[in-house]
């Protein structure tokens, strides 16, 4: 069962499904390939994917921000 969640703008968005794709994350010395559910849902934006929280905890990924100094 898919439930509405909420779009970039705040904005209710009804999913139109969801589906389990393979993702092969890394290289060839360090590779993980994980079943991945995607919602699916037709709202314009200029992301192909966004990956959430628990898909980055099971890869051992490092989510950091761009740092500069002026």
């Amino acid at each position: 069962m898919v439930h509405p969640t909420l779009g970039f703008e705040g904005q209710e968005v009804n999913p139109t499904g969801m589906i389990r794709l393979p993702i092969h994350f890394g290289d060839k010395l360090k590779a993980k390939t994980l079943e991945v559910d995607f919602l699916v849902v037709d709202v314009p934006t200029a992301y192909n994917v966004i990956l959430g929280r628990p898909t980055l905890h099971k890869v051992k990924a490092v989510v950091a921000p761009y740092l500069f100094q002026l």
